[in-house]
């Protein structure tokens, strides 16, 4: 079991934020809800088959004094190239830079057939669309303005709106969404825009044009499919991918996949809030140079175990006896000895000699008793890995959200609270919130507390506490650890110690999701925190 402390104490000139994580530890379709316009997704398409659905031409109706229909020659797809024909010729122009100039007019009504032809990488598709240029004498109402409006009825990216008629300029277009928490309308002084929400999965939303002229108004709706993400990269050595019913992660070392996760998420929703969760449920590991389920991870692992059994009797041993146990429990297919070696110093109890080059110098006799002592170890850690993957395996709810930094976009996700869960087996941890003024600079404090299972087949869990009071621009921490050999109570009891000479003492009153701690240093008054329960990532 790894354990991680991280405080991150941060100071400003207005506010002192600490953030303080302890026992970092891993936990454990889509369906129309009902909430945020879910719609299942689409089987995988190509390039070209995307980048035609992001297509529209508008107006559909061209009247007298509008000189210009919009034809899209580019989408959010990279490496697509769009051209257009028209039949019949000579009334809009289809290239060059006065690509959808209405060139003439009839005294009649003329429609004409649009037809955007989509080429990348060889392969090509088209798509139709008409258009009708009006009798030069046509005289358009509000109404006509907004029928003859057209958008993409797909999309990926933010996408402009038109805020006037081209050639009326008493004729205006002002926009609404039935959903802003999946487009969002904004206008950054160049023009509307329907600012797309990032998600996990397609959703579908309502948009409403409505366009006034001489004194009457004319609207028109639109259903819009906003797609889902389908890959970003915060960093160079991650990768995250979506297809709308899986989530893949993927960390990268020299060209090649280094470690890996997927999971199936359902259940897709967001609360009246803006909240999204999802339940995800993880399905598949990168271990040892490929892509194992459960049952692939937990068969490997037990053929470790059966290896390990006739080890014990061998009368000799060497490293390379050791290379489907160790690529087993480190995930990684270990071939040389040197590697063998370093893969068992990284497990929670280690071999003596510390170094390769020392164990290379012990006699055969040395080298099997050292490597014999270690199997006990060895057996408990592939104990332990077979009950974390099955914990790991199982599904649960998360609350995730992605965020803008900089230029890059982070994925997020944390477990939530599960009610019908005691306390102490919860996937997160509780922790103070607070942020503190600095000016005047008085004493403050932040807490954080997390329990988890020791062993889960022993019922044996251990209690972690960390307080940190911070004085002007210093900080001291105490930490208290318990181990109970039963279920924890609802109310524990804790001396924390910072120094042999300096302690804290600590009741925590356990509330669902949140605790109520009471902690007294030295001569200080006793002082209550509120803790909230923080979920782990997905990872």
């Amino acid at each position: 079991m790894k354990r991680f402390f991280k405080t991150l104490i941060g100071l400003s000139i207005a506010a002192l934020a600490i953030t303080l994580i302890s026992c970092s530890q891993p936990t454990g379709g889509n369906s129309d809800t009902g909430n945020g316009g879910i719609t299942p997704s689409a089987p995988q398409e190509t390039p070209i088959e995307k980048a035609l659905k992001e297509l529209s031409v508008s107006p559909e109706k061209v009247f007298k004094q509008t000189n210009k229909v919009m034809l899209q020659t580019t989408t959010s797809v990279s490496g697509v190239t769009i051209t257009w024909t028209a039949s019949p010729e000579g009334y809009i122009e289809t290239a060059g830079s006065d690509i959808g100039k209405i060139k003439k007019r009839d005294t009649e009504d003329k429609s004409i057939t649009l037809t955007a032809t989509a080429v990348k990488d060889g392969e090509n598709k088209t798509k139709t669309f008409t258009v009708v240029v009006c009798a030069e004498n046509t005289e358009p109402s509000a109404q006509d303005f907004a029928a003859s409006l057209a958008i993409p009825s797909f999309v990926s990216s933010d996408m402009p709106l038109p805020k006037t008629v081209d050639g009326y300029t008493d004729a205006t277009i002002t926009w609404e969404s039935a959903d802003e928490s999946i487009i969002k309308m904004e206008d950054d002084g160049s023009g509307p825009k329907g600012s797309i929400v990032l998600d996990i999965v397609d959703r579908k939303v309502k948009l409403t044009a409505t366009v006034s002229y001489r004194g009457n108004t004319g609207t028109k709706n639109f259903d819009v499919t906003v797609g889902h993400v389908e890959e970003i990269s915060p960093n160079p050595y991650d990768k995250y991918q979506f297809t709308g019913t899986e989530f893949i992660s993927t960390e990268w070392y020299e060209g090649a996949i280094d470690e890996g996760y997927k999971y199936r998420y359902a259940d897709v929703k967001t609360d009246s809030a803006g909240i999204k969760s999802a339940v995800f449920t993880r399905i598949a590991d990168y271990r040892n140079g490929k892509w194992m389920t459960k049952q692939d991870i937990q068969a490997f692992i037990n053929r470790a175990l059966n290896d390990l059994k006739t080890l014990k009797n061998a009368n000799s041993l060497t490293l390379s006896d050791f290379k489907t146990v160790m690529s087993a429990l480190s995930g990684r297919d270990v071939t040389e000895d040197k590697d063998i070696f370093n893969a068992i110093n990284k497990l929670p109890y280690h071999i003596t000699p510390d170094t390769y080059e020392e164990f290379a110098e012990l006699n055969e006799q040395e080298k099997t008793a050292k490597l014999k002592e270690y199997i006990p170890f060895m057996e408990k850690e592939a104990d332990n890995d077979l009950i974390w993957t099955d914990n790991k395996f199982s599904p649960a709810p998360y609350s995730y959200s992605f965020i803008k930094k900089d230029e890059n976009i982070i994925f997020q996700a944390n477990v939530l609270y599960d009610s019908g869960k005691p306390w102490y087996k919860q996937d997160g941890e509780y922790a103070c919130d607070e942020t503190f003024e600095l000016n005047p600079p008085n004493p403050v404090s932040i807490m954080s507390v997390c329990l988890y299972e020791k062993k889960r087949f022993l019922n044996i869990y251990e209690l972690w506490i960390d307080f940190i009071k911070v004085t002007g621009s210093s900080g001291d921490k105490y930490h208290g650890e318990i181990s109970y050999p039963a279920l924890p109570p609802e109310t524990i009891n804790a001396t924390l110690k910072n120094s042999p000479d300096e302690t804290a003492t600590v009741t925590i009153t356990v509330n669902g999701d949140t605790m109520s701690a009471s902690v007294k240093t030295g001569s200080d008054s006793e002082k209550t925190y509120i803790l909230h329960f923080k979920g782990y990532e997905l990872h």
